[in-house]
């Protein structure tokens, strides 16, 4: 827990202190943008090789190793003299955090027998979802007391830590067998980083560019589909794959995988459009947006310590149905505040989302391999992880350019009924330039800011009826996710399972 607790606040612990690197490496924001996206891509290319990495160097040595690759990288960002340092070191952090994340997850799930294997999801679930939660508030607190160099520095003495127990507490167990070569299967390896690489950035990308309208995102999509296809192709018809793609052939694994994408984008795609909603609507710091999160991260972690029970029980689909309607009623009740809204106001729909979070995640983690035999854990949690990562970018591609795109029409709308002939346009102008003209400015720049107010005004109501459209469709795909659970399996076999 300790090297994935590690890997995951990092992922959302660099983006409150992101305007304080640009000020520091005199950046702009698509140069900046690279520290969050080179994390990302490294992340998902090496997801689904952990379980060939694992088997060529050994699970508990690999796992070691990497702890003390993501230290180190940590370190070598928190001295980085330049932005492409900078940018490097987080590259690979990402490689680091792709391996801790699938190898823990499996570590975890065979620690625990059959019948406690809900309560392992919990304790990996704790870091996966409460870890996002906690990075902000505590990104801000460190970058504003400390400076930003340290929300890097901060990894170091609990990456030391858990250097010094990997050793002495984790040891593969009999039935992990070792490869002899990594000349097994470098072409699987080089087909599948090239393809996820190029289908991670074009959902990175793609909406600043238009999605299809720009060129390069469709020849770029193209080559990811291609070289993707190429590799299932290869893994399929290799005697020793690099990634074991026979694991899909489980149908119970293969309806998890679908249900884990399309709510990772509701689930990821909303934790999103939460801070963006706090921040640029009801205008909080980045330090109180953290603090009106972690409520959410509050009741993850308690709802989640009762899924795990109830998991092991055998009600995992019931959970799934009761979090994601909880979560849509946390959705439902955000998509009804206004800009006027205080943080009291945001409390209850943020213990909603924390409480359909922690109903949904653990049961969908024991449900996926509940009939995976443990020789092909290592591939089955590869995947699991790498799905939810797809569908959480997929999610925050699609719920960015819905915003943008109806932010645009409503701020339209509004525009076309805010009329300079019209009177209470005209008066509520006129009483604010006599206003600022109170407070000393000369009529000419009272009527110019006077101005731009107004169109604030309409600039801010425009975001807010965006946000709160956004909110519905989270609410509507929820909601329109519940016919999936009938492809899961309840998880009362977990008793049985061999």
């Amino acid at each position: 827990m300790i090297g994935m607790v590690m890997s995951i606040i990092d992922s959302s612990i660099v983006n409150v202190a992101l305007p304080h690197m640009m000020g520091t490496y005199g950046a702009g924001v698509g140069e900046i943008a690279w520290v969050v996206t080179g994390y990302t891509l490294s992340n998902v290319i090496i997801i689904p090789l952990s379980a060939w990495l694992a088997s060529l160097f050994g699970r508990s040595r690999l796992y070691g190793w990497t702890v003390v690759a993501f230290t180190a990288a940590s370190a070598l960002c928190g001295i980085a003299p330049s932005l492409p340092a900078l940018i490097a070191a987080r590259i690979l952090q990402g490689f680091a955090a792709g391996l801790l994340m699938p190898m823990g997850q499996a570590i975890l799930y065979e620690s625990f027998p059959p019948e406690k294997r809900g309560a392992s999801m919990a304790v990996f679930g704790l870091g996966i979802m409460v870890g996002p939660a906690i990075g902000p508030t505590l990104g801000g607190w460190l970058t504003d007391t400390w400076g930003w160099p340290w929300i890097f520095f901060i990894n170091l003495p609990i990456g030391i830590v858990g250097a010094l127990l990997v050793p002495v507490f984790l040891h593969d167990p009999p039935y992990l067998r070792r490869r002899r070569s990594a000349r097994g299967d470098l072409v699987g390896v080089a087909l599948l980083a090239a393809g996820i690489g190029i289908a991670q950035y074009v959902l990175e990308e793609g909406s600043s560019d238009g999605w299809f309208d720009a060129d390069w995102i469709v020849v770029a999509a193209a080559a990811a589909v291609l070289l993707l296809g190429a590799f299932v192709v290869w893994e399929l018809d290799h005697d020793d794959p690099a990634v074991d793609l026979r694991v899909f052939s489980d149908a119970n694994f293969r309806s998890t995988i679908i249900i884990n994408v399309v709510i990772g984008v509701g689930l990821m795609g909303g934790m999103f459009v939460l801070p963006l909603y706090i921040q640029q609507v009801m205008g909080l710091t980045a330090t109180m947006t953290g603090l009106v999160l972690l409520p959410g991260a509050v009741a993850t972690a308690v709802a989640m310590s009762i899924s795990g029970r109830l998991t092991d029980l055998g009600y995992a689909r019931s959970q799934v149905a009761i979090g994601l309607l909880v979560f849509a009623g946390g959705m439902l009740l955000m998509s009804r505040l206004t800009a006027d809204a205080g943080m009291g106001d945001l409390l209850i729909p943020q213990m909603c989302r924390g409480i359909g979070m922690g109903f949904t995640f653990v049961p969908l983690s024991v449900v996926a391999v509940l009939t995976i035999p443990k020789s092909e854990m290592g591939h089955a949690t590869g995947m699991i992880n790498l799905t939810r990562r797809l569908g959480g970018s997929l999610g925050i591609a699609w719920l960015a350019s819905v915003l943008s795109d109806t932010q645009v029409e409503r701020l339209q709308q509004l525009v076309g009924h805010v009329d300079p002939f019209r009177d209470v346009a005209a008066d509520q102008v006129h009483a604010t330039a006599d206003a600022l003209s109170g407070l000393g400015l000369d009529p000419a720049s009272a009527q110019h800011a006077a101005v731009l107010l107004t169109y604030k005004r309409v600039a801010t109501a425009a975001a807010d009826m965006a946000f709160q459209h956004v909110f519905l469709v989270l609410v509507l795909l929820f909601v329109g996710s519940l016919p999936l659970l009938l492809l899961l399996r309840s998880g009362k076999r977990a008793r049985t399972v061999p």
